[in-house]
């Protein structure tokens, strides 16, 4: 099923639960036109975090999804 279009909202969580960073269409990082995210490999101060898993939650506004993602620098 395809689920994006109105909006989302992406939101990468290291493995302590605790946020890193948040990707939306308005810093340009989401495009829920096509349903893509890029994430950089930094946090929200603009710091690159450390090589590791991390978890993402992606929000379209009725649906969330859940994935993991390991960053290897």
């Amino acid at each position: 099923e395809r689920y994006w279009g109105s909006r989302m909202k992406v939101l990468i969580y290291n493995m302590a639960g605790v946020p890193v960073r948040t990707l939306e269409e308005s810093t340009g990082d989401a495009n829920p036109g096509i349903g893509t995210a890029y994430w950089d490999g930094k946090n929200n101060s603009g710091d690159m975090v450390a090589s590791g898993l991390y978890y993402y939650v992606v929000d379209t506004g009725g649906k969330k999804f859940r994935g993991n993602i390991t960053l290897i620098k």
